[in-house]
């Protein structure tokens, strides 16, 4: 500690002390890309918010330790810093701290939450998990969005009010690959839970449903759609003979590869939603762009150890 009390680098690996249970404490954490590709690891920079105290405490494994890495580099860009502290203040208002217990900690998620960010500067998806791999409340992960999107609008960014949503993914070490992809990673407690945020990179993440011969209707690109994964929407085919829709895929179902290179074959190169499973579509995409890099993290991390 410096002399005001706050926390300064130091030449150990770790740092770890109890928190005050009356505020919120978190974990920040930037990863700078240059340095992340050039030594094949992600630097880490945490820091605390302030806690209003002015001495370390000991600890026992029952109580939230918070780490610093000394080694670490900070983002140079503006516009991620600012998203950065805009997740940052969202979650330390959000979190229920409680006595500062940690009960559950972070470990293999597949049950997370994901807020759709989109603006001019920056778009992508903001993805919240918890110990025990609880499932989030929605109503805690709207209170997070808005805030978030409350301090965004208030620094003079224009950021549009995309939805927020419960998403199941394939099992992985969340903070492992978090630190692998992610733009910066923000840890806290809520009600006992371990709870981390991370924001991964991904444009364009907004829906362009194009133009179908009935209103209530849009079209998505066959290239779009992935084989062998279940669709979160209905998914129609359009008879211009007849002018009808047919339901081709129905919600829940697998559209598999050899249907898509059916229809592509037959020279269909859009099938038809309804407008207002427009959510849905975001859901798909955004869980079919993160267990991608799930999978790409997972790989990597069996070359590893099998190298």
């Amino acid at each position: 500690l410096d002399e005001s009390g706050a926390l300064k680098p130091i030449n150990a690996p770790f740092l770890n002390f109890k928190p005050k249970a009356t505020k919120a404490a978190i974990v920040a954490t930037e990863i700078d890309e240059p340095i992340r590709q050039k030594n094949n690891v992600a630097p880490l920079l945490v820091k605390n918010l302030p806690l209003d105290h002015t001495k370390t405490d000991p600890v026992d494994d029952n109580h939230y330790n918070l780490s610093l890495d000394t080694k670490a580099h900070s983002s140079t860009d503006s516009s991620q810093s600012l998203l950065s502290r805009s997740a940052e203040k969202a979650l330390v208002e959000s979190v229920n701290i409680g006595d500062g217990k940690l009960i559950s900690k972070l470990q293999a998620s597949s049950h997370v939450a994901c807020i759709v960010v989109e603006s001019a500067r920056f778009s992508g998806y903001l993805v919240v998990a918890m110990g025990k791999n609880r499932q989030i409340d929605q109503n805690f992960i709207l209170l997070v969005k808005n805030r978030m999107v409350k301090f965004l609008k208030e620094q003079g960014e224009e950021i549009k009010e995309e939805e927020g949503f419960a998403i199941k993914v394939r099992e992985v070490d969340f903070e492992g690959w978090a630190v692998e992809y992610a733009t910066f990673l923000r840890k806290s407690i809520h009600n006992g839970d371990e709870i981390a945020m991370a924001f991964f990179p991904f444009s364009p993440v907004k829906n362009e449903l194009g133009q179908s011969a009935a209103a209530e209707m849009g079209t998505i690109k066959l290239d779009d759609l992935q084989g062998d994964i279940q669709v979160e929407f209905n998914l129609y085919i359009y008879l211009t003979a007849n002018d009808r829709y047919v339901l081709y895929t129905p919600k829940g179902a697998k559209l598999y590869v050899q249907q898509k290179d059916r229809l592509s074959k037959m020279g269909v190169t859009h099938l038809h939603i309804r407008k207002s499973e427009a959510q849905d579509l975001s859901k798909y995409r955004a869980q079919n762009y993160l267990n991608d890099k799930i999978l790409d993290y997972q790989q990597k991390n069996a070359m590893r150890k099998s190298s």
